[in-house]
Order: structure tokens, then C-alpha cells, then sequence
């Protein structure tokens, strides 16, 4: 049978987070279910952990349809009867774009996938971690859980929201010895960002955010940093005793507690700054260069 505080399932393990994820457990002994959503995506993720020499089972699961998450959650439990040690809430969606352009079809998309199917496989497997006296539950949100940016709104949302739910869920199930863990990361390779491309709005290039959007599109073309370090910190929330509430991972996640007590209006001008839509004013700059040297001389304490 193994022992049951080793089963974890990864959601969402065909690429980036998730995959590096899979990789990083299965590689240190933990008994894995890996998700994918399509049957070519589960085969490929087969056929590439077998040539690693590493182990998971791999299922299938597109999250946007019910029957079939309703279905991960059965075949989970014909498994492990006693269900999972630990979840690994790490399936995700985006589709960047102004409020305005984002139709309510990816606006529910993102909120499907982001923030309902989390919830629902957490409702299914918190009764059998219950019953076990532990288990731990990881979301992988993003510092677009803590900060939202313009141009993000509906996937700030999303996370925001899966951070509201988070809280609330880590007083909630505490003193039946399990643990809820958030992860932050900021910008790695994925295909969530690839894949969301072909998502901007059709006016993309003519309308009056044109200049925006053509800096996103760079963005996502820009080579990103291997998810590795996510992987690390995932693995670091199951393996120790008592693991932290939330783990920012990434460049720049250091300026997020700093960034969040700015005033309003001048979150909104370093947003707008570092999107190349708007040049820093004198105050500003002086403010921002002061706070990078605060940030160094805490790192040398």
C-alpha cells in the first residue's frame, strides 16, 4: 500500500509549474497522480517521465468540465481509498486583456479553472485528510494574487480570489492537522502565457490599448526563467514540520511586501511604470530608489 503521507496530486502537470513540480517529487519518493487534460498531453507526460526514469499515473482531467473533475475525484479514491496527503492545486488559466476586452466566456474560463475547481477538489479530499489527522493542500497562486496589474484584471481576480479562499480554509481545517499553503511565484516559463497569445482581443492591434497590448505580446515572447525554484518551495511546503502560510518565490517577489503599502495612486503609476505606458516621475523615482536600498540593507541583516 506505501505509506499514504507520500500520495500527492498535481494538477495541471503537463508543463511549467506543474510539470517541474512532478519532476521534483517523483524524483524524492513521493507517490504521485499527475493530471492532464488531454489524452495526447497524458501520453506525452507518460512517456517523458518513463524516459526520466521517474513515476506518476497520469490522468485525465480537463477542469472547465465538471463531469470530469467530478470523475478525477473518484478514480483518486479507486486508487488511494484514503484519499490524498496532499493536494497540489496547480491547474491554471489566462487570458490577459483589459476588463473592458476580456468576454465573459474567458472571465469564466479563469474563474472556472483559477478558483471553482480548486474548491471543488478541496471539498472532495479535506473530509479523507480528516479522517487521516494530516494532509496538506498547496495553491499555486502568483503575485498577481497580491498585486494586480492593469491588463490582468480577471486573472488577479482569480487568484485573489483563490487566496481569499486559502485564508479562510487555512483557519478552517487547522486543528484537524492539515495545513494550507500558498505559493506566489512571479514570472516563469509556462505555456498559460504562450497559450494566451492567440487570446487578445481581436483589436488588439487597432484599438485604444493597441500600445499596451503590443507590449504584452513581447512579454509573453521573452524567455522566462525555468519553474525549478517553484518546484523547490513546493516540495520544501510538504517536507517540513510547519510550513509557512504563503511562499513568494521569484525576481522581484522581494518588493511585493513594499509595494502593497504604497498609496493607491502611486501602486497605479509603478504599475503603469513597468509596463513602459508611462515615464516615472522625479518624486517617484526618488521613492522607488529609496525603497530598493531599504530592500538591500534588510537582505544584509
Amino acid at each position: 500500500m506505501g505509506n499514504p503521507s507520500r500520495n500527492v496530486l498535481v494538477t495541471g502537470a503537463t508543463s511549467g509549474i506543474g510539470l517541474s513540480v512532478t519532476k521534483e517529487l517523483a524524483a524524492t519518493g513521493f507517490d504521485l497522480i499527475a493530471t492532464a487534460r488531454t489524452a495526447d498531453k497524458a501520453e506525452a507526460l507518460g512517456t517523458l517521465l518513463a524516459q526520466l526514469g521517474l513515476k506518476a499515473r497520469v490522468l485525465i482531467c480537463d477542469f472547465e468540465k465538471a463531469d470530469q473533475l467530478a470523475r478525477l475525484v473518484d478514480q483518486v479514491f479507486e486508487i488511494w481509498p484514503s484519499g490524498p496527503w496532499a493536494l497540489i492545486n496547480n491547474a491554471g488559466f489566462g487570458a490577459p486583456g483589459a476588463v473592458e476586452d476580456v468576454s465573459t466566456e474567458l472571465a469564466q474560463r479563469q474563474l472556472i479553472t483559477n478558483v471553482l475547481a480548486p474548491a471543488q477538489l478541496i471539498r472532495a479530499f479535506v473530509p479523507s485528510m480528516r479522517a487521516q489527522g494530516t494532509g496538506r493542500i498547496v495553491n499555486i497562486s502568483s503575485i498577481q494574487g497580491r498585486i494586480s496589474s492593469p491588463f490582468m484584471g480577471w486573472y488577479s481576480a482569480s487568484k485573489y480570489a483563490l487566496e481569499a479562499l486559502s485564508d479562510a480554509l487555512r483557519g478552517e481545517v487547522r486543528e484537524f492537522g492539515i495545513e494550507v499553503i500558498l505559493v506566489e511565484p512571479s514570472g516563469f516559463a509556462s505555456s498559460i502565457w504562450s497559450n494566451a497569445l492567440p487570446l487578445l482581443p481581436e483589436n488588439a492591434h487597432t484599438g485604444p490599448y493597441r500600445k499596451a497590448y503590443s507590449g504584452a505580446e513581447k512579454l509573453i515572447g521573452s524567455k522566462f526563467p525555468e519553474p525549478t525554484p517553484v518546484a523547490k518551495i513546493v516540495r520544501t511546503a510538504l517536507e517540513t514540520t510547519s510550513p509557512k502560510a504563503r511562499y513568494l518565490v521569484g525576481k522581484g517577489t522581494r518588493a511585493i511586501p513594499f509595494l502593497r503599502v504604497l498609496p493607491e495612486r502611486m501602486l497605479d503609476q509603478v504599475m503603469l511604470i513597468n509596463l513602459g505606458l508611462m515615464k516615472a516621475p522625479l518624486v517617484l523615482g526618488i521613492i522607488l530608489s529609496r525603497t530598493k536600498r531599504l530592500r538591500k540593507s534588510f537582505r544584509k541583516r
